[in-house]
């Protein structure tokens, strides 16, 4: 009965820790995908008209 604990406890740590590392890939994608959308749209804006009144 003590060994089924054990292996439970290291399955279940061993479950904990695959959440966490797939959580933070997961958003580390996510954050970097937001700021290359951002970057391009940046890219792409019309030109605004300067102090000078230039385009």
């Amino acid at each position: 009965m003590k060994r089924n604990v054990v292996s439970l406890i290291k399955f279940l740590i061993l479950g904990a820790f695959t959440v966490f590392i797939t959580i933070i890939i997961f958003r580390y994608v996510r954050s970097s995908q937001i700021n290359q959308s951002k970057w391009r749209q940046s890219l792409q804006l019309p030109n605004y008209p300067d102090d000078n009144g230039n385009e």
